[in-house]
């Protein structure tokens, strides 16, 4: 997830508000380095969402993944601060 200029990207380029914006591709660590991704989905009818993360080594091969759903959130914001937490 990404913020840039107030909007939220996602990994397909569509922002949070449902507008088109610009894309980016995942690279791996460097070596003998993790990265770990992590991500959030929030529904604004509902207030629910979840969370979910993942952890790569070097090469680029997932090394742990996790994640919770059905949490209540008040905003898409504080859906992915929980994400990061």
């Amino acid at each position: 997830m990404e913020h840039r200029d107030g909007r939220v990207l996602g990994a397909g380029g569509m922002g949070a508000d449902g507008v088109e914006g610009e894309q980016f591709q995942w690279t791996k660590p460097s070596f003998g380095v993790l990265k770990l991704n992590c991500d959030a989905t929030w529904k604004k009818k509902t207030n629910v969402g979840g969370v979910g993360w993942v952890l790569h080594n070097f090469t680029g091969l997932p090394k742990f993944v996790g994640g919770v759903g059905g949490e209540r959130f008040a905003t898409a914001i504080m859906a992915d601060e929980e994400a990061i937490r």
